[in-house]
This record gives C-alpha cells, sequence and structure tokens, in this order.
C-alpha cells in the first residue's frame, strides 16, 4: 500500500552512488484508483517494470520491498537481462511458493472483499484499519502514523487488489 514515496528517506544516502528512480506500479498513488478493471496483476506491474527499465537502457540494480518484491521478482523472472542485481525485501514468500494454498488465497479474498465493502461505503479509514489490523495485527492502524496513513488512503483500493490476485507461482509452467 506505499508507493514511490515511501522511498525518499532511505535511498537518500544511495544518492551520491547510484542513479536512483523510486517508481509506483500502475493504480498506486499518484494514480487514482477505484478498484475496477482487470490490469492490477503482479505479471502487469513487471510487465509495465520491464518497459521502464528499457526506457532507461537497462539493466539495472533492482530493489523491491514487500509487493514490490514480488513484482521486481517477476520483472526479473521475465527479463534477467534487465537486471544487474537483484535485492527482495520483505518478499511475500508465499505467493512465491510452487505449491498453491486454496484456504489462504480464500482468506485473502474475503478480506479484500469485505474491505471493499468499507471503501464502497465511503469509510476509506474503516476500510484501512480492518485491512491493515487483519495483515498485520490488531492495533496497527491505530498506531501508524499519519504520513503512513495518508499513503495508505493514496493507495487505499491496492489493498483490494493485491488481495484478489491469486498471483501466478514459480513452478506453475507460467
Amino acid at each position: 500500500m506505499a508507493d514511490y514515496r515511501i522511498w525518499q528517506q532511505p535511498l537518500a544516502s544511495w544518492e551520491s552512488d547510484y542513479r536512483v528512480i523510486a517508481v509506483s506500479p500502475r493504480h498506486f498513488f499518484p494514480e487514482k484508483w477505484d478498484g475496477k478493471g482487470k490490469d492490477f496483476t503482479v505479471r502487469q506491474h513487471a510487465k509495465d517494470l520491464n518497459a521502464f527499465i528499457d526506457s532507461l537502457g537497462g539493466p539495472v540494480y533492482l530493489v523491491g520491498w514487500s509487493y514490490g518484491a514480488h513484482i521486481s521478482y517477476e520483472a526479473a523472472r521475465a527479463r534477467p537481462d534487465n537486471v544487474k542485481k537483484l535485492v527482495l525485501v520483505e518478499a511475500p514468500l508465499d505467493s512465491l511458493l510452487a505449491t498453491s494454498d486454496a484456504g489462504a488465497n480464500a482468506i485473502r479474498i474475503q478480506r479484500a472483499d469485505e474491505t471493499a465493502k468499507f471503501f464502497e461505503a465511503g469509510d476509506v479509514d474503516g476500510g484501512l484499519k480492518f485491512a491493515l489490523d487483519a495483515i498485520n495485527g490488531p492495533g496497527l492502524w491505530a498506531n501508524l502514523p499519519e504520513s503512513f496513513r495518508q499513503m495508505s488512503r493514496d493507495n487505499a483500493w491496492t489493498v483490494v487488489g493485491i488481495g484478489r490476485e491469486e498471483a501466478a507461482r514459480v513452478g506453475r509452467g507460467n
């Protein structure tokens, strides 16, 4: 639920040695997304990332965190020629395993659908509290700094998009 802004402070120290570019995937801030459409997928985000790397003249050092780590992994897997080095931080390893857990996926989809109901009723903060507390433990939303809450609001529908997708897994022949 974070976008390129989450990287501003951590990457500042790298700027003296590297050209640093932080990107937001499609439907993340600054884009305003309403949760509609079928193009919110790891595969689409990886394809977009590879197109961006191509526009830079790649290959690049690629760093991805959380959902972005999954995107980065899939981009590197699809186009290893675009990546000099791949760093994955808090990668969602469950989505990279060869076996599919239908029960876990059903829970994610149910949580995403419940979150969408809050958003559709105009209660963005209620939906984010529900989703983030369900994912990370009770009380997380209440303890987040306002700057991260605002970033979450700016990317609210992405938690629904991420939750509803059954991502392709390594070893499934795709």
